[in-house]
């Protein structure tokens, strides 16, 4: 599967949006036909247990586990994540509704994996070198719009273009040649980590299974099961 994914961080440059756009239907594209296989309830439906995949086939099988602390943990053949957290109504089911229905993977998805990751070291971020050049190309065009007194500022940002290998090397150019603009500081080529795009579409993928076989209502009326 994670090879499959790194096929989309070759190419052309591209901003952050896009970026998410075109991994999110690479990886949607690996849950389509995905079966609801399991689903287990406790706690009056506070808590839940669901498996996602296709019979017989352990490729991107997914479970999810609404545990304590209003979150949402998704593992199996992809990378771990955790979404946290949510204070809204008790039942599982109001939690998954709450992150798989959720559009806004860019900005709100990403803080609540931010939260539930962050104790893990692994944050909901990453850094893509087609992004950072698209972003430093924009940052030039913005300074050139701005008028007089831009060049030096330019120049540098023209030259850490064949500095974005990785973001430390990046990072280290822009502080060494800073002159008081505080470059270093720019999110430069952050992008939506691959765990926090693979385990909302992981949710979102049940949420529909389940809205599907129960309507809005959810499983069972949030009663264990």
């Amino acid at each position: 599967m994670q090879k499959n994914i790194e096929r989309c961080r070759s190419g052309a440059e591209l901003s952050a949006q896009e970026y998410l756009r075109r991994l999110q239907w690479q990886i949607a594209d690996l849950y389509k036909g995905h079966e609801l296989l399991s689903e287990v309830y406790w706690d009056q439906g506070r808590g839940a247990r669901w498996v996602i995949g296709k019979p017989g086939d352990s490729n991107m099988v997914s479970e999810i586990i609404a545990g304590i602390c209003g979150s949402l943990i998704v593992h199996g053949d992809c990378d771990t994540s955790r979404f946290a957290y949510y204070s809204g109504h008790p039942d599982a089911w109001s939690r998954l509704c709450w992150m798989g229905f959720c559009g806004d993977v860019g900005y709100y998805v990403a803080q609540k994996a931010s939260i539930g990751m962050g104790r893990s070291g692994r944050g909901s971020d990453d850094y893509d070198e087609r992004v950072a050049k698209h972003d430093l190309r924009d940052c030039i065009d913005d300074l050139k719009r701005s008028g007089f007194g831009q060049d030096r500022q330019i120049a540098v940002l023209t030259d850490a273009l064949e500095q974005t290998e990785d973001e430390r090397t990046l990072r280290s150019f822009l502080s060494e040649n800073d002159r008081g603009w505080d470059l270093w500081k720019h999110s430069f080529g952050r992008v939506v980590s691959t765990p926090v795009i693979t385990g909302h579409l992981a949710l979102q993928r049940c949420a529909y299974l389940l809205l599907a076989k129960y309507g809005e209502e959810g499983p069972r009326g949030g009663t264990d099961g």
